[in-house]
This record gives C-alpha cells, sequence and structure tokens, in this order.
C-alpha cells in the first residue's frame, strides 16, 4: 500500500507541470520567406501556412524578406524571436 501511494505521489507531482502549461501557440505565428513573393518557395510556404492556420488556430503571417540572394531574409530569421 505504501508503495502505491509513492507511486500515485509522484505521478501526481509530474504532471503538474503540464496543468500549468500554456496551450501552443499562444499568438500569431511567422514565417520568414528570404524570396520575392509569387516565387515558388512563397507559393509553398502560403500553402503551408494555411494548413498550420487551420490545424493550430492560430494566423500564420509569411513575411517575404528579399536582398542579397536570401542572406537578409535568413539573417533575420536567425535574430528573430521564437514562435
Amino acid at each position: 500500500m505504501k508503495r502505491f501511494l509513492c507511486g500515485a505521489a509522484a505521478m501526481l507531482i509530474l504532471a503538474l507541470p503540464l496543468a500549468a502549461r500554456a496551450e501552443w501557440p499562444e499568438r500569431p505565428i511567422k514565417i520568414i520567406v528570404p524570396f520575392p513573393p509569387g516565387n515558388s518557395s512563397d507559393v509553398a510556404m502560403r500553402l503551408l501556412g494555411e494548413k498550420l492556420s487551420t490545424r493550430l488556430g492560430q494566423p500564420v503571417i509569411i513575411d517575404n524578406k528579399v536582398g542579397a540572394g536570401g542572406i537578409v531574409g535568413t539573417g533575420q530569421a536567425a535574430k528573430a524571436a521564437p514562435d
């Protein structure tokens, strides 16, 4: 009986962080595309964004950052705050 109570207490303690966790995602998701609008990469990301938006219930923003052969957008994506 003591073993059972210790196991039940351990399961409750381990489940506490899950109950306190917020539902993900809490805010809109931003996808940075380092290519111009209308490009095949842009079209693919917009289709993916639509699917993600309906599945996650949050808006997905596609942001095209063009310049320097994709370096501008890639650098901005690397420095962006995580969604």
